[in-house]
């Protein structure tokens, strides 16, 4: 079966007079084995376009976008019809690619910033100062230098807001120094920033010795180089010098506040006193002379200011601290058996102490003291006695010792120290009297204690002389 069909099919085209079937018989045919029923050749070559390729580029005549020039990549630029390598006007701006200065980019207005001859659209560097577009800060203004004061990448040239500070530089009262705030002290529509008189007394900010503020006569009374109508202190440091007293003791209310001014004047000074204690007030007054008092003050905290007239920036103002002393303070601290007293005082920053009739001076705020046997009398005041009288009154005994002890018929008392004699008392338990003698203590400090006619027990021993108050327990075999 498919032997047939084959023979069937070659049998019709070798019998065929027109093998492309396009109408036209193979003998008259431009194109026999490709249809084309209009014939055309447009070489005339007798060629039909279907089937020739005159240029010789791979693309038949009849799609080729440029029959008679090599094309293969059949490139179109303003895609209208005509390749690029047959088109006289590549980029269909109009301007023929001859006279165009932009042959492959449209550019109708042939616009050329620098004259080079060479459109801006198609120029690497259009405004002609050397640095390229893709690195020019202001690509469509000349500009070599490249300046941006504002850092903003964008050139001064072609800036509207170069010094950056937010305002445009048609406005800007400076605009090559950023000032945001358009400050204009002398209002003359330069902004202080960069105004070399900013306060407009016609003295230039260099030589002007207050900058902001108006003073064409300069004048600076204490000469330190700062006008007199900007100093804070017009007038030298030493011109007043103030005093604050303190209250002589507590509650004395004697504080007092001294002022001296030195110096000549042609107007007073006025003085001002706030603070103090609860209830204070006084009443700015005058001061003419070159010294002033205000007296009869208590303990505060005072605040004293200086102004005039004829200094308007004068403002010098002092603290007056006014103190009342304190109360004196004394915490003692005995050791017997050392026969030592430690004293801790507080008050005052001298202290005056007598001992036993004896002057000690110090100034420290902790003294140790030595103790005498027998009666020892302190007293203590700090600056003033106002502040308060310390007395004690310690007696210090000497060693007395009993042996043996539990005693027998008799015992032997041993008396330290120097006095002459001795009371001896002895009591029971319960405090009654069993005797009592006064004896005369030998050179050798010891005395006979009898024991003979007291019955067992425990019993209290004491003894008493100029130095000595001390009790000793007692058991009576």
């Amino acid at each position: 079966m498919k032997k047939l069909i084959l023979l069937s099919i070659i049998l019709i085209s070798c019998n065929s007079n027109d093998l492309d079937g396009d109408g036209i018989l193979n003998d008259v045919d431009n194109c026999p084995n490709k249809a084309n029923a209009d014939q055309k050749d447009t070489d005339g070559d007798g060629v039909g376009d279907v089937c020739d390729d005159s240029d010789g580029d791979g693309i038949f005549d009849d799609t080729d976008n440029c029959v008679n020039t090599a094309n293969a990549d059949q490139a179109d630029m303003d895609g209208d019809g005509k390749g690029d390598v047959c088109d006289d006007d590549i980029d269909g701006d109009t301007i023929l690619n001859a006279s165009d200065n932009c042959p492959n980019k449209a550019n109708t207005d042939q616009a050329d910033m620098d004259g080079d001859g060479i459109g801006d659209v198609c120029d690497d560097d259009k405004d002609g100062d050397t640095i390229l577009n893709v690195n020019d800060n202001c690509p469509s203004i000349v500009n070599t230098d490249q300046a941006d004061l504002d850092g903003d990448n964008i050139g001064d040239v072609c800036d509207d807001d170069k010094d950056g500070d937010g305002i445009n530089n048609d406005v800007d009262n400076c605009p090559i120094n950023s000032n945001a705030n358009q400050s204009d002290i002398d209002g003359d529509g330069k902004g202080d920033a960069c105004d070399d008189d900013v306060d407009g007394d016609t003295i230039l900010n260099a030589s002007d010795n207050c900058p902001y503020n108006a003073n064409t006569d300069q004048k600076d009374f204490d000469g330190d180089g700062q006008g007199d109508v900007c100093d804070p202190n017009p007038v030298p440091k030493d011109t007043f010098s103030l005093k604050a007293s303190d209250e002589t003791c507590k509650s004395s209310d004697n504080g007092s506040i001294q002022l001296t001014i030195k110096g000549e004047f042609s107007q007073p000074f006025n003085i001002k006193i706030t603070g103090g204690p609860t209830g204070f007030t006084f009443t700015p007054e005058n001061i003419s002379s070159s010294t002033w008092a205000l007296n009869n003050l208590k303990a505060g905290d005072y605040w004293v200011c200086i102004t005039s007239t004829a200094f308007s920036t004068l403002s010098q103002c002092f603290n007056a601290n006014i103190k009342e002393p304190a109360d004196l303070g004394v915490v003692s601290n005995l050791d017997r058996n050392k026969k030592q007293i430690v004293l801790d005082m507080s008050g005052g920053t001298k202290y005056n102490i007598l001992l036993n009739g004896n002057l000690i001076t110090t100034y420290d705020d902790n003294i140790d003291l030595s103790l005498s046997p027998g009666i020892n009398t302190i007293r203590v005041t700090a600056n003033k006695e106002c502040q308060g009288v310390y007395e004690e009154i310690i007696f210090i005994s000497e060693d007395i010792l009993l042996s043996p002890n539990p005693a027998n018929a008799s015992s032997k008392l041993w008396v330290g120290g120097f006095d002459d004699n001795v009371n001896i008392t002895l009591f029971d338990i319960t405090g009654r009297v069993i005797w009592t003698r006064n004896d005369k203590v030998p050179y050798s400090r010891s005395l006979d204690v009898p024991f003979t006619n007291v019955k067992s027990g425990l019993y209290i021993l004491k003894v008493d002389s100029k130095t000595i108050k001390k009790s000793i327990k007692v058991i009576r075999e």
